[in-house]
């Protein structure tokens, strides 16, 4: 998922003090891109899915986390708060069923990467 970057935005002050109006400009950078997930695999062993997966961040400091929704609940459950070496791994347990999964890389800005997989455990 490719999003535009915007490097500098003006944006106009405005602050009263001693009934004077100082205005001034501020540039500030403001993080558009969105973590990527890569090399994305889950491998399903009995009721278990063993999530293993690469985030790839423009900015390493501001990642945030990694998390999943099963069957489109309301409930995002989290998968990694950190990264080892960009990696994500972790192995969660489901009931038996039809299961679909929704995964999201997010970082601080809000920014985020989606992968969806349908299971079934048996």
């Amino acid at each position: 998922m490719k999003l535009q970057v915007i490097n500098d935005l003006i944006h106009k002050l405005t602050l009263k003090k001693d009934f004077r109006r100082v205005e001034e400009l501020l540039k500030m950078k403001v993080d558009t891109t969105a973590p990527e997930i890569k090399d994305f695999k889950a491998l399903i062993v009995g009721r278990y899915v063993y999530f293993n997966m690469t985030i790839l961040n423009e900015d390493k400091n501001s990642f945030n986390k990694v998390e999943y929704n099963d069957n489109s609940g309301s409930r995002w459950n989290s998968l990694c708060t950190s990264l080892k070496n960009n990696n994500c791994y972790k192995k969660v347990y489901f009931r038996t069923g039809v299961h679909n999964i929704i995964v999201r890389a997010t970082d601080d800005a809000g920014n985020s990467d989606t992968e969806i997989i349908n299971v079934n455990i048996v």
